[in-house]
């Protein structure tokens, strides 16, 4: 996330983002860059919950918090069952010679 603050002077402008509302055992903010991670520790699972969403604001360095932007996190199914395999040995009815 990217928010900026028009006041130009220090400490005023300096923003901060942090999440209030959503799955916060999930997911974290970073305060200063507002990169969203998956928490430490946290596991998602697409089958229990396919989507995410995170409400998030930004703070201004006088306290002042900015209307919510919303953080919609779409999960991906993938296969994490080990399908099985069948591996069978056959009999080629070819040869391969090699010659120097």
């Amino acid at each position: 996330m990217v928010g900026y603050d028009k006041d130009g002077s220090p400490p005023f402008n300096r923003v901060l983002y942090r999440i209030e509302k959503g799955d916060q055992d999930k997911f974290v903010i970073d305060a200063d860059t507002g990169i969203v991670r998956v928490a430490l520790g946290a596991t998602l699972d697409y089958n229990a919950k396919a989507h995410h969403l995170l409400e998030v604001y930004m703070v201004d360095g006088g306290g002042l918090k900015s209307s919510p932007a919303f953080v919609n996190i779409s999960l991906v199914d993938v296969n994490n069952k080990v399908m099985p395999t069948i591996s069978t040995i056959a009999q080629s009815p070819f040869t391969t010679q090699i010659r120097n």
